[in-house]
């Protein structure tokens, strides 16, 4: 329960560094998401 509780703080935390990274450079931001769903479906 607890390491739940900490995976989706950490999910939320990645989820905030992206929508940084989308406003300062999109280009990039979609490299992210594009890695960060690879290693989701991995």
């Amino acid at each position: 329960m607890r390491y739940k509780r900490s995976h989706i703080l950490q999910q939320s935390s990645l989820l905030g560094k992206y929508i940084i990274y989308d406003l300062s450079s999109p280009i990039s931001a979609t490299r992210f998401a594009y890695s960060f769903t690879t290693v989701i479906f991995i």
